[in-house]
């Protein structure tokens, strides 16, 4: 086995205690921050939990009724023929006269009072199954409402997230969407219902402890503070042993992730056997840390186990004492409510007593398996709300105004931006009108693609602005600003649809057979349609597999002039495609979008020929302006991109 420290390089290193999170240490304060941020998930379901709560406590305490008369009538009445209680005896519908006003039981009235005491605890039990199976469905329903909750709040947040603010690992935010907003589901369960739950069942079992004898509460409570002192000594470790476990998996879901989408480059270079010694080494390690975690929670158990038992055989002997000498129950005037009518000692007292102190037993090891579970959920749980703490960084305006209904100019000035603490774009100032296709070009990390992000608003710059008509872009809703703007990238997607519902995909509405027509002329898909077995009605397979890359661009390309924007990027529209197919394509979709806002990011400089107005950008900074001729006069850099001295592609 490759132990986790050899693997320690697989992963970044973090601060452990602040990767844990805020949460990470569930004391009092703690508690109270989880419950808080999980209010708004919790409160529409609250009277849910309140009744699935309640429910639950019935049974408990249905059952601890039914084992004190259980114990009472089959040892005393059934065992050894002595009279019934009153109580018990109207409990079971037998007369009071032949069952509990007579000195001793006849063999016969044994037996009757034996078959009622079976059939009533059939009944009871059927009753109370059912009820606790209805329960659980219920509360897996109420978990479930509130867990959906939290990953449609997840993922819409990570809608909104920045490019700078991005977390930068995806197999990383699928793992927290998927696997630890789940926590938020059984932390509800397990740090908030359940553990009150049997908190409140654990202070009715000790109580009835203590009603037998104060003795059996110090022992319990004995017991109970060396759990907690041992719980106190773990606990940090635990989260850190939490945490390993959880960074591990998420890295290794990352790389499975990355695996499967690099299957195809994997074979290409020859590097399956690396792939599969990454694969084998995070997983290793991601097990190593997993059975660790295991390891010591199972530690915890055992200590947690043998201390009860020792309290456990301690108050057998008690009570065995209690038995010999006939002693008085402490609390019997109070026992009696639930159904154990003895005021004295006896065998059926002494098994009543050790039913309930194995009840304590059984809540109390619930209580520290659920404390154990709540630190692991902690990790998870500080990795949910710190992705939706993490601010978006692009907000909604609060007195949104909308865009005009056609756009003549868009205006970018002095446009600065930085990444990771390095200047992107420095002081771009730019002016795209409509029916006048704009031309960006420059070499690789020049900016571009940066440039068309802040278009789209996935960040805001820093310092300047970009403006349609004089309105600012940030002064418009994201949503009503990006259904203005069509996009089309180098790097195409093609949904697992057919290809009518690929290029129907962004309009407002069905299209109809001349729209769609039109369409497919203009992105020069008319033999593509010609050569699918169903034509438009062919489903094109997972990522498009039955066309080609360049194919895959011209759904694109028709998709973008289906939604028919006002505003249209295009980021290496045609890079994919045959010269011939490229220049049609492109004198098409130019003409299409003669009186719309055009800017074309594009290394291909046979199309600057057809495009008036160029700009050179280089170290984010625009460097030269003007048309393919004034440029290959004026500027360096413009005539080597044309001679393909640089790459252009980004």
């Amino acid at each position: 086995m490759i132990s986790s420290t050899r693997l320690k390089g697989n992963i970044p290193a973090h601060d452990q205690d602040s990767q844990t999170g805020d949460y990470a240490e569930l004391d009092w304060q703690s508690f109270s921050l989880i419950f808080l941020s999980s209010w708004p998930h919790i409160r529409p379901v609250l009277k849910s939990l309140l009744i699935y709560a309640a429910g639950v406590l019935f049974i408990v305490a249905t059952f601890a009724a039914s084992g004190f008369i259980g114990f009472e009538v089959l040892w005393d009445s059934v065992a050894q023929a002595k009279p019934m209680s009153e109580l018990h005896a109207k409990i079971l519908l037998l007369s009071k006269a032949n069952y509990a006003e007579v000195s001793v039981l006849t063999e016969d009235r044994r037996y009757e009072i034996l078959w009622r005491f079976i059939v009533l605890t059939v009944v009871l039990a059927t009753a109370l199954t059912t009820l606790g199976t209805v329960l659980d469905i219920y509360k897996v329903s109420i978990l479930q409402r509130i867990n959906q909750s939290l990953r449609v709040t997840m993922v819409n947040h990570l809608h909104r997230l920045s490019l700078k603010r991005h977390l930068g690992a995806e197999g990383d935010s699928v793992y927290r969407v998927f696997q630890d907003s789940a926590m938020v589901t059984a932390v509800i369960e397990t740090v908030v219902v359940m553990p009150i739950i049997a908190l409140l069942r654990g202070i009715g079992f000790l109580t009835l402890a203590f009603l037998f004898s104060p003795w059996f509460a110090v022992l319990f409570a004995l017991g109970l503070t060396t759990i907690m002192l041992t719980l106190t000594m773990q606990n940090k470790k635990l989260r850190v042993a939490s945490f390993l476990t959880r960074q591990a998996s998420g890295q290794l879901f990352k790389k499975v992730q990355a695996s499967i989408q690099g299957l195809l480059l994997s074979k290409a270079f020859a590097r399956e056997s690396d792939a599969r010694s990454e694969f084998q080494a995070l997983s290793y390690s991601a097990f190593d840390h997993s059975l660790s975690l295991r390891t010591r929670v199972a530690a915890m158990k055992a200590v947690t186990t043998v201390t009860l038992a020792i309290v456990l055989l301690s108050t057998d002997f008690f009570a065995a004492t209690y038995v010999f000498s006939e002693q008085s129950i402490f609390g019997a005037s109070l026992l009696v409510f639930l159904g154990l009518t003895s005021r004295f000692w006896s065998i059926a007292v002494y098994q009543a007593r050790r039913g309930n102190a194995e009840s304590i037993q059984v809540t109390l090891e619930e209580l520290v398996n659920y404390w154990c579970l709540a630190q692991d959920m902690a990790v998870g749980l500080g990795r949910t709300w710190e992705l939706l703490a993490h601010p978006t960084g692009v907000e909604e305006p609060k007195a949104p105004k909308n865009i005009p209904d056609k756009i003549r100019r868009l205006d970018l000035s002095e446009i600065n931006y930085s990444h990771d603490k390095k200047l992107t774009l420095n002081g771009i100032t730019l002016r795209i009108e409509s029916g006048h296709p704009h031309l960006l070009v420059g070499p690789s990390g020049a900016g571009k693609s940066t440039l068309l992000s802040l278009l789209l608003r996935l960040d805001d710059p820093e310092d300047g602005g970009i403006s349609l008509d004089g309105l600012p872009i940030n002064n418009v809703r994201l949503s009503d600003l990006r259904h203005a703007i069509g996009i089309v990238l180098q790097e195409s997607t093609v949904l697992p649809l057919t290809l009518r519902e690929n290029i129907e995909y962004a309009a407002s509405d069905s299209l109809s057979d001349l729209e769609m027509g039109q369409i497919i002329k203009i992105a020069c898909l008319e033999s593509v349609v010609d050569s699918l077995p169903n034509g438009l009605d062919t489903d094109l397979g997972v990522d498009g597999g039955l066309l080609s890359t360049g194919q895959r661009q011209q759904v694109a390309i028709a998709r973008m002039i289906a939604a028919d924007p006002k505003i249209i990027l295009l980021d290496e529209p045609t890079a994919s495609l045959d010269s011939k197919t490229e220049e049609q394509v492109l004198r098409n979709l130019l003409a299409w979008a003669k009186e719309k806002i055009v800017l074309i990011v594009s290394h291909q400089l046979d199309i600057a020929k057809s495009v008036k107005r160029i700009s050179v950008i280089d170290q984010g900074e625009i460097i030269a302006q003007g048309d393919h001729r004034d440029l290959i006069e004026s500027c360096e850099l413009y005539r080597v991109l044309c001679n393909g001295g640089v790459s252009n592609d980004e």
